[in-house]
């Protein structure tokens, strides 16, 4: 078989529920390596062809998937091989990298007053606006490099009617 030293990002993957309009599709990077997305994580875009009913639709729906990513290769206590000598397994995949995705979300969630603070859509934006911007494109010469851990800070006003979240630090 073929070698290849970075993912191949020319065949779409996303498609099913995560390709869905209301979706938060999640995408993932380990957490050791943030520049570089996991092989098996679809750039996007989705082009959506058919409706609900299978009939075809009469102009081609392009969604920009994934909304987002976090990491993987997180340790747990069950299962996995022990990929970082740590002494728990280490757990790949957007199977990992979604609960991530939806802790964070979680906690915005808590700090904007919790359950019905945020509507998704706001919710959404939010956790877009953010995030590290990223091109997947690796061979593309507009890519942020700029990716780096970073300490947020969550502001919510006396009702909860507004949520601001920033970047205060690099950690």
């Amino acid at each position: 078989g073929e070698v290849v030293e970075f993912p191949k990002f020319h065949t779409v993957a996303t498609y099913g529920h995560a390709a869905a309009a209301g979706a938060m599709g999640v995408g993932a990077y380990a957490y050791d390596e943030l520049l570089i997305p996991e092989g098996f994580t679809a750039p996007g875009p989705v082009d959506i062809w058919f409706d609900a009913l299978g009939s075809r639709l009469s102009q081609v729906e392009t969604r920009l998937k994934p909304d987002f990513s976090a990491i993987d290769g997180i340790d747990t206590t069950f299962f996995g091989a022990d990929s970082d000598g740590t002494g728990f397994p280490n757990f790949f995949g957007t199977s990992a990298s979604a609960p991530v995705a939806a802790a964070v979300g979680a906690l915005v969630l808590e700090i904007a007053g919790g359950p019905g603070s945020l509507t998704p859509d706001e919710l959404r934006a939010t956790l877009m606006s953010t995030a590290s911007p990223h091109d997947l494109d690796l061979w593309s010469i507009d890519a942020d490099a700029s990716l780096r851990p970073v300490t947020l800070k969550v502001e919510v006003d006396a009702d909860a009617s507004k949520v601001a979240v920033s970047d205060t630090e690099t950690i």
